[in-house]
């Protein structure tokens, strides 16, 4: 049982369910939502210029990769339209969101489904969109230093690479001022 601010009690639990929701949603502080910043001409045109192809791509999203690598300059105000709109409705084309499923040989019997691997040949313009997506994110969370200086996957121009050097330098260090210096390296 619960009383509201008039000091009614109320016992019916989907009148509690509303009260305890009114309270909740009240004591809620929304944070504004951010701009989302939009997608213009020359990101369309250079995020579909960087698609890679590869000989065992299939005819047909060759011809599509080719026919918009070829027009992206006059298609890129008209993608960047649908996409922009896409990040407004929060939404994305269900063709954008089918896949071709390609069997890739890898070694062995070619006659044993074993022996291959799935490649998923997704739509152009969903993988330039999320090329553009990506390093939006990643210019946000390196302009507001988000990420860590300790981070290098998934940061341009850092590998294991990078992190392993960067490792041995601090161990090193670490041994030339003789500090003691456990390690425990994990990767999952």
């Amino acid at each position: 049982m619960l009383k509201t601010e008039s000091q009614e009690l109320v016992e019916e639990p989907h009148k509690i369910a509303e009260l305890f929701a009114d309270q909740f949603v009240n004591s809620y502080v929304r944070e504004p939502d951010a701009p989302i910043p939009s997608i213009n001409m020359p990101m369309v045109i250079n995020s579909i210029d960087d698609v890679k192809f590869t000989a065992k791509i299939v005819l047909k999203t060759l011809l599509t990769s080719i026919l918009l690598k070829r027009c992206s300059s006059l298609l890129a105000e008209h993608i960047s339209s649908i996409m922009n709109k896409s990040m407004e409705d929060g939404r994305l084309s269900a063709g954008w969101k089918k896949a071709t499923v390609v069997p890739i040989y890898k070694n062995g019997d070619k006659m044993r489904p074993s022996n291959y691997r799935p490649i998923s040949l997704t739509s152009i313009l969903c993988k330039a969109m999320e090329k553009i997506i990506t390093e939006r994110l990643r210019e946000f969370l390196l302009q507001e230093q988000l990420i860590l200086d300790e981070q290098h996957g998934f940061v341009p121009k850092r590998s294991i690479i990078t992190n392993m050097l960067q490792c041995v330098n601090e161990w090193v260090s670490n041994h030339d001022n003789g500090l003691p210096t456990d390690v425990i390296y994990l990767d999952y």
